[in-house]
Order: C-alpha cells, then structure tokens, then sequence
C-alpha cells in the first residue's frame, strides 16, 4: 500500500499513525483534511476580511467560506461575488 491516502476519522487516523511501525509511504487523512489540501485553506485574516468588507459577523463569515468548499458552476450573481 505504498504511496496511498487512507480516508478515515480523526481517532482512525491517530490510532494508525501510532500503530504503523514501517516506513511506507501512506497518507492519513480526514475527508476535511482531504478537501482542503487539495482546493484551498483560509485562516483568521481571511476571516477578518469577509467581516471588514462585507460588514458581517464572524460566525457569518465562517460559514460562507466553509461552505465555498462546496460551490461548483452556478450561475448566480452572489455565488459569483463570493468566488470571485
């Protein structure tokens, strides 16, 4: 099972990092962790900026980029501001 992503739950995960005695060359991964290492990440700056530009609170702006995660191609002119 060289150069694999194991898809589990974090408990999973953990249990098998401390139980894998050999050097192969395995990735454990959260779904989480899987989505955001292959689209993109933001941080609390990213967040400072939703609030500061759009005026909204902070639990607002967590939940808009949470869930650009999951915006493909709509065509809608306030997805398009939120991807853009």
């Amino acid at each position: 099972m060289d150069n694999s992503i194991v898809l589990c739950d974090y408990n999973i995960k953990q249990d098998l990092l401390k139980n894998n005695k050999s050097l192969n060359n395995i990735k454990y991964m959260t779904v989480d962790e899987l989505i955001k290492s292959y689209t993109f990440y933001y941080d609390e700056k990213s967040i400072s900026y939703l609030i500061s530009k759009y005026n909204i609170s902070y639990d607002i702006a967590l939940e808009y980029l949470e869930n650009l995660y999951y915006i493909y191609d709509f065509d809608n002119e306030k997805i398009n501001l939120l991807k853009s």
